[in-house]
């Protein structure tokens, strides 16, 4: 049942049924002023929105600390094979980069734009990361 719901939110039909998936009150961990679309990203009775968004987050600082690490030892790279790789690989990292950022728009709850923001952008950085492989 719960596929069949997002699949139906991803479709964008909750635009003709606005309140059908509507909760009336903010979770534990969650403000009651903050938009029920974002109740997964705070929600501590359902850890893994936290527990995912604790991953994602060590891998976006991960995949920055290597990015800088790689264009910081561009100087130091004598071979001209090695150096005309550096751009490939950093463009690597900059599609991993986007999709750990991705993990986020997975976690709060489908809506039109998170659905077709999400199918847009998982082809794009999936290219890019398969084409510099």
């Amino acid at each position: 049942m719960a596929t069949h719901r997002t699949l139906l939110m991803c479709l964008g039909l909750p635009l003709f049924f606005p309140g059908a998936l509507a909760q009336n009150h903010a979770p534990p961990g969650c403000s009651p002023d903050l938009d029920p679309l974002y109740y997964n990203l705070c929600d501590r009775s359902g850890a893994w929105g936290i527990v995912l968004e604790a991953v994602a987050g060590a891998g976006i600082i991960t995949t920055f600390v290597l990015t800088i690490i790689l264009v910081a030892s561009l100087p130091f790279v004598q071979d001209t094979k090695k150096r005309s790789l550096l751009g490939t690989q950093v463009f690597f990292l900059l599609g991993t980069l986007g999709l750990f950022c991705l993990v986020f728009a997975c976690v709060v709850k489908p809506d039109f734009s998170t659905c077709a923001s999400r199918r847009f952008l998982f082809g794009v950085l999936f290219a890019i990361c398969f084409s510099c492989l």
